[in-house]
């Protein structure tokens, strides 16, 4: 009778999961590039993960400062805006930790942000 048992368990739990995901893999290190396209696309992926990304940097008024990118209609939000502020109308490579939240939706917390000189 336990050989009957765990028999069907092992059935049952090896059924579990069988279909492929359909989402990219998350990041796996510091240096993993992710287009921003991506990043709206499959937010989350990458929730709290540390990513680097290319847009163009706009300031929205006040300290608000958003990463946009071509072919895209969301706009991800970046903090703090003292590192944002010099880069304002020019293409940027941008790493920091991903998050979405209800006030500002797609955020990217930065820890390093330079122009990508194109």
């Amino acid at each position: 009778m336990r050989g009957v048992i765990a028999v069907v368990a092992a059935l049952a739990l090896g059924g579990c999961g069988a279909a492929a995901s359909t989402l990219p893999p998350a990041p796996s290190g510091r240096d993993d590039s992710v287009p921003l396209a991506r990043l709206a696309r499959y937010p989350e992926v990458y929730i709290a993960a540390h990513v680097t990304t290319v847009g163009t940097l706009h300031r929205l008024g006040g300290e608000d400062y958003e990463l946009e990118g071509a072919g895209i209609k969301t706009r991800i939000s970046v903090y703090p805006a003292r590192l944002a502020k010099p880069f304002v109308g020019r293409r940027v490579r941008a790493s920091g930790t991903f998050a979405v939240t209800f006030q500002t939706g797609y955020e990217l917390h930065l820890d390093a942000i330079a122009g990508t000189g194109s």
